[in-house]
């Protein structure tokens, strides 16, 4: 079996890149919001991670991403102010002259023009312009308080739990049945989306069975309910969208991890989305090809990026050489 890596590199050729992946960011040039004083990312694989310390931008930079797009009709679309928020306890999280200058992948008169499509957006004196050139895209943003397990979060599921009507009951695909199995290493016997309503409230909660025992998102732990979430979701996705995501190891053991890159890998061979996480995770850096992972040091100039090492380097960076 050929190694996704290699496979997904080759789908990003310089000469079909446009044609898998149309107009997807290439590059990023952030200047003024917060340590990003001028950092220049450019995106060499249709996955790109985001590895370093805590504190060099890495959330900064997939927010700012997450502002890329215009969104199709009906569907919401992120703006800068949804994520950074100047106020009185944080006076400058952006300077006077911030910008973030866009560029996307084109093509021209059906002719590949490497020379791309450049959208600045920047702050004039009361707000952000230049959104209206930007290309339209489905854009994905699962960031740390995506999902928060529902015993947690205590919502009418929970609280009402006696109380609630099932409308509608189905199976997942069998595609996100055998993903969710694989990564969490559990051999399900079934996985079904539940509709259930509470007086005005209606939510969708996922049910497992799992040997003799049925139960649902309300006694799942963290990690198994978070990756049932973002696998449903992001099998829902049109193709070429761009998905952010916010360590998404977070709460899984090593081979999760793993597996669960390997599922990028997948996904975007398959539905050529544009793909780009922030990690701590060896596991996650690993599996993924070197054009992927780049490393923030935080430098008293700003950021420095540095791209393509190989994943034990970033993990004796981050480790600090322990």
């Amino acid at each position: 079996m050929s190694d996704p890596r290699t496979k997904v590199q080759a789908l990003f050729n310089e000469t079909n890149r446009y044609d898998n992946f149309g107009s997807i960011i290439s590059s990023m040039h952030i200047k003024g919001f917060r340590c990003h004083s001028a950092t220049q990312i450019d995106f060499n694989s249709p996955i790109t991670a985001l590895c370093g310390l805590n504190g060099t931008g890495k959330s900064t930079i997939i927010q700012i991403a997450a502002a890329a797009y215009r969104p199709p009709d009906g569907v919401k679309r992120f703006y800068i102010r949804d994520f950074i928020v100047a106020g009185k306890l944080d006076a400058n999280p952006f300077l006077p002259h911030a910008s973030v200058k866009y560029e996307y992948l084109r093509r021209r008169s059906g002719i590949l023009a490497f020379r791309p499509q450049i959208v600045t957006v920047s702050r004039n004196a009361s707000k952000w312009t230049g959104y209206k050139r930007q290309p339209i895209r489905h854009v994905y943003f699962a960031g740390m308080g995506l999902y928060l397990p529902k015993i947690e979060h205590r919502d009418f599921v929970v609280r009402h739990a006696n109380k609630l009507t099932i409308s509608e009951t189905g199976p997942l695909s069998d595609v996100s049945k055998e993903m969710i199995c694989t990564i969490l290493a559990c051999g399900y016997n079934a996985i079904d989306s539940n509709t259930v309503t509470y007086q005005h409230h209606s939510t969708k909660v996922v049910t497992v069975t799992r040997d003799d025992a049925t139960y649902s998102e309300a006694n799942m732990g963290c990690g198994e309910g978070r990756v049932q979430h973002i696998i449903r979701t992001m099998e829902a996705l049109p193709e070429k969208s761009l998905v952010l995501l916010e360590e998404p190891e977070t709460s899984l053991h090593p081979s999760a991890q793993h597996e669960f890159s390997k599922y990028l890998l997948q996904i975007c061979i398959e539905k050529k989305h544009q793909i780009i996480l922030t990690t701590h995770s060896e596991f996650i850096l690993q599996a993924l090809p070197a054009e992927s992972r780049i490393y923030l040091h935080r430098t008293n100039g700003g950021i420095d990026l540095i791209p393509g090492l190989m994943a034990s380097q970033a993990k004796s960076l981050m480790a600090g050489g322990m």
